[in-house]
């Protein structure tokens, strides 16, 4: 086969290949073009190959237990299954499925390395982000991936590869294979956390391995997801809420294969692959939650996502409603959208409920215990995989090592959440605008870190009630320890009695922390708790002496940050107090809404067609940096963010390799020493003030110029990081012109989650 290749890109390559190239050595520029040549012939040869294919060799890309269940196939089947795999896959995915993690680095390495030659960093026409993607190694590797999970998704569903326990060879939610890959991947990220630490800036010495950091996000994230699903429980059980139970389910277009539920025949179309079933499931619950917020009805709760025996996914719905007539029509309503047929079976597409009703239309069956269901039982069931943190199976830790291990079933769901990059759980009626669980992070880690009371009435009263939930917590985990280290034959009743009493307590005060720092919209609280939040503002009021009886909600404080590809985005870094500058009523008119744009110095605009509306006005004010807030009695509030400010994280925290780690704690020490050096300048005590100033100044300019440069780099680096200023003037008013030592703060401040 005859290979053409662009000799610009062999020029590029062979630049890019070594630096003695632009030297003039003619040896090395030989070598380089010869292996640049290579690279690119290789690179056309793959492209022209991938071209001559056609779907009869699909079966030679695949793993050996896949290839398995192709070749078991009749003939118009495996033809039809084979042309469905490239349309969905396309080669590169076929032929990436069956890449270790090792093998899809190098693969990602070589892309990477052929992108920078054809568009070259250097180049002005090659600045974009997109550019920088493609030469990052990196980003090759999780768009590899990405494309390894889709076909091996779509791969599995496709040969039948994937069903449940009763079957040989169709294992439950994945594939084996899918799974292996899945361990092999783990694997990997264990050992690269291995080599990276988590160190503080302005103290090197405070250094946390990654693995250890990584373990503590996710116990601190299923942690955090109990409790507000206790806090949701004890809100609906408080208020005397109708709770829904809602399983929704595709129907047999979106199934690849019979599943072990029953032996009902597929109805799989096989243009609709695992992406499709998500994005269907997904379609239609946009759909639901739209038809009821035009009827008016906004239930509050969650969604799990969970795999069927056969990997096709569905949805739990644990949802509430203060009316009847309104938890029956959230019911309603996904019926409408969801069934498929009436009757029982896996196909009925929607079985919805509403918890304690007696009318047969909403009445939940019987568990299989026999018993009625309650909320905390339904609740326990849906969140099953999303609240658990599978770290021992049997009573050993898990060994990542051991890639044929036996699985368990929650492993097999977080794999299948990983082949697939979907949710498994989401929350529902909160203020989703304000981030308020980011709100959450940023006033639980102020709440631990002192017992400071911010000036903001709502965020006061919320870390209050967040000490309460720590100090309950912290109560219930050692009730707990203590009731495990009981022997056999003793009595445990008691202190699980104790537990039960403290997780009570701390979903209660999680609840009222909750409606305090404003994680449902105001205007969507139950009366009861709008009474709860006005009593427990007049009495912060009475306190510090204050008048503001109904303070705004806090805000989340968003900072414009460039990603490495020169990409801005915003993110959450702290909470920031609302303060009002104006009330209008909910019917005002455009007059008074102008009236107060005006107050506020804002120009609003002329449309080009038509005349000033509300909407003009609103977006202008919004430019401005005014928000608004709807109120419980209907009117609407504007605020600015120039309230009081509590960051999530104090000290700034960066990730690096162990090599690093160690040559930034050098540079500490190097630094802390000449420091020391500087504060402990001695002076005749005897002299004037301006003289013994003048003295002390040289002395430190002596020190100074004893520096060798490259140690003088690392303290202007420190310096100029830390904002404190090293001064010889005599008359510099600063008393310690060298700053406090790095290290001697009072207290270390908890790394970031």
């Amino acid at each position: 086969m005859k290979i053409d290749i662009d000799a610009k890109l062999v020029e590029r390559l062979a630049t890019k290949l070594t630096p003695n190239f632009l030297k003039g050595d003619t040896r090395v520029i030989a070598s380089c073009f010869e292996r640049a040549t290579e690279m690119a012939q290789e690179w056309e040869f793959i492209k022209q190959e991938r071209d001559a294919r056609d779907h009869t060799e699909v079966a030679g890309y695949l793993p050996i237990q896949l290839r398995a269940f192709l070749e078991k196939m009749t003939p118009a089947r495996r033809r039809e299954r084979e042309l469905a795999i490239l349309k969905n896959c396309n080669w590169e995915g076929v032929e990436a499925i069956d890449l270790d993690a090792d093998e899809l680095a190098q693969r990602a390495k070589k892309i990477a390395a052929l992108y920078a030659a054809a568009h070259p960093a250097n180049d002005d026409d090659f600045k974009e982000p997109e550019h920088k993607r493609g030469r990052c190694e990196k980003e090759q590797v999780r768009r590899l991936r990405k494309a390894q999970r889709k076909a091996l998704a779509y791969v599995s569903a496709a040969l039948g590869a994937v069903g449940g326990p009763m079957r040989d060879g169709r294992p439950l939610y994945i594939s084996d294979y899918a799974l292996r890959c899945y361990r092999q991947q783990e694997r990997r990220t264990a050992k690269i956390l291995e080599g990276l630490r988590l160190i503080k800036k302005l103290d090197p010495k405070c250094q946390i391995s990654m693995t250890e950091v990584n373990l503590k996000a996710q116990i601190a994230d299923v942690t955090k997801r109990r409790l507000l699903v206790d806090m949701m429980l004890t809100r609906w059980k408080e208020l005397g809420w109708h709770v829904c139970w809602i399983t929704v389910s595709l129907p047999g277009e979106y199934v690849p294969h019979s599943t072990n539920e029953q032996r009902r025949a597929s109805k799989w179309e096989v243009n609709k692959g695992p992406e499709e079933a998500f994005s269907a499931l997904q379609s239609d619950h946009h759909r639901v939650l739209a038809r009821l917020r035009e009827r008016g009805v906004r239930p509050s709760g969650w969604w799990n996502a969970q795999p069927q025996q056969s990997g096709t996914p569905h949805r739990h719905y644990i949802l509430a409603c203060d009316d009847i007539e309104d938890a029956r029509a959230v019911c309603d309503g996904f019926r409408e959208t969801f069934s498929t047929r009436k009757g029982e079976g896996e196909d009925r597409g929607c079985a919805a409920y509403v918890i304690g009703d007696e009318d047969e239309n909403y009445r939940p069956r019987k568990g299989k215990d026999g018993k009625d269901e309650t909320a905390e039982s339904i609740a326990k069931y849906a969140a099953r995989y999303s609240t658990r943190l599978e770290t021992v199976v049997d009573g050993e830790a898990v060994d990542l090592e051991d890639i044929d291990r036996p699985s368990t079933e929650y492993e097999r769901v977080r794999a299948w959440k990983s082949l697939h990059g979907c949710r498994t759980h989401a929350w529902l009626g909160l203020d989703s605008a304000r981030a308020p669980g980011e709100l959450w992070n940023t006033l639980w880690a102020n709440a631990q870190r002192s017992d400071y009371d911010p000036a903001d009435a709502r965020m006061a009263i919320a870390m209050r009630e967040m000490r309460d939930v720590q100090k309950y917590a912290t109560l219930a985990v050692e009730f707990r320890k203590a009731a495990e280290n009981l022997g056999e034959g003793e009595d445990k009743s008691s202190f699980n009695e104790t537990v039960r009493i403290a997780n009570e307590d701390a979903a209660y005060s999680a609840w009222h922390a909750a409606v305090a720092l404003g994680m449902w919209p105001d205007a969507d609280l139950d009366r009861d708790e709008l009474d709860w939040l006005r009593d427990a503002v007049s009495e912060w009021n009475s306190e510090k002496g204050e008048a503001d009886i109904d303070p705004l909600p806090p805000m989340p404080l968003r900072e414009t940050k460039t990603s490495v590809f020169d990409e801005e985005y915003k993110k959450t870094i702290g909470t920031v107090g609302a303060v009002r500058r104006f009330d209008l009523e909910a019917s005002a008119a455009i007059s008074a809404w102008l009236e107060v744009a005006e107050m506020q110095g804002v120009e609003v605009e002329e449309p080009k067609v038509g005349k000033v509306k509300i909407r003009h006005v609103a977006i202008a004010m919004r430019d401005a940096g005014i928000g608004f807030s709807k109120r419980p009695d209907g009117r609407i509030s504007g605020f600015d963010l120039s309230g009081e400010i509590l960051m999530r994280v104090v000290d700034e925290w960066e990730i690096v390799d162990e090599e690093t780690a160690s040559a930034r704690l050098e540079e500490q020490a190097i630094i802390s020493g000449w420091i020391e050096k500087f504060r402990n300048v001695k002076v005749d005590e005897d002299l004037e003030s301006a003289a013994k100033k003048a003295a002390r100044a040289e002395a430190q300019g002596k020190i100074w110029d004893s520096i060798p440069l490259s140690e003088k780099l690392h303290l202007l680096q420190y310096f100029e990081t830390t904002g404190v200023s090293l001064s010889f003037s005599p008359t510099d008013p600063r008393i310690d012109p060298c700053g406090p030592i790095s290290g001697e703060n009072t207290h270390v401040n908890d790394p970031p989650d």
